[in-house]
């Protein structure tokens, strides 16, 4: 297994990383900042740089990463990123999965309105692992890609990836 998900951000990226077997999987978080004094465009080139160099090293089986709506503020700047990640993944073979907010939650925590410190408490209490927020969201967005390959014993999450399945037939 070889699964990527993203957490974009204009001024940072999170992703996680997982590979081994579904059985004992192995996860590695990596944060990619950007220079805050930099241009808007400076900052997403250098993001998208970092995030293509991470993909063309790990040849990921599945990318997954949340798809930017119901955000305020920075919203053009995440689709267009989020749609620079799609096409590259379109033209160098990568298969892209994008997931909703509120579906990561429902898939982390059994429910769609959980606030991110229900996420992060969700990964430690399960994972033992205690990541920021940045690359909590990231674990979940992996772990979805996961579980869209091979499915989960816990109801709620394969309940979900089910309902993304139904939504691309």
């Amino acid at each position: 297994m070889n699964v990527l998900g993203i957490d974009l951000g204009t001024n940072k990226a999170a992703i996680i990383i997982i590979t081994g077997e579904k059985e004992a999987p192995a996860y590695s978080s990596h944060l990619f900042e950007a220079d805050k004094k930099a241009t808007t465009e400076k900052r997403m080139a250098s993001i998208l740089e970092e995030i293509f160099n991470m993909v063309e090293r790990i040849k990921p089986e599945l990318i997954v990463c949340e798809y930017p709506f119901n955000i305020k503020g920075n919203a053009r700047i995440l689709v267009e990123m989020f749609g620079v990640v799609h096409y590259y993944c379109l033209t160098h073979g990568y298969p892209f999965m994008e997931v909703p907010q509120t579906t990561i939650k429902k898939y982390a925590t059994g429910s769609g309105k959980a606030e991110k410190s229900d996420m992060r408490m969700q990964l430690y209490k399960e994972f033992g692992l205690d990541y920021p927020e940045d690359q909590t969201d990231a674990f979940w967005i992996g772990h979805m890609g996961m579980t869209y390959l091979y499915g989960s014993a816990k109801k709620h999450r394969q309940e979900s990836i089910d309902r993304m399945k139904g939504k691309k037939k």
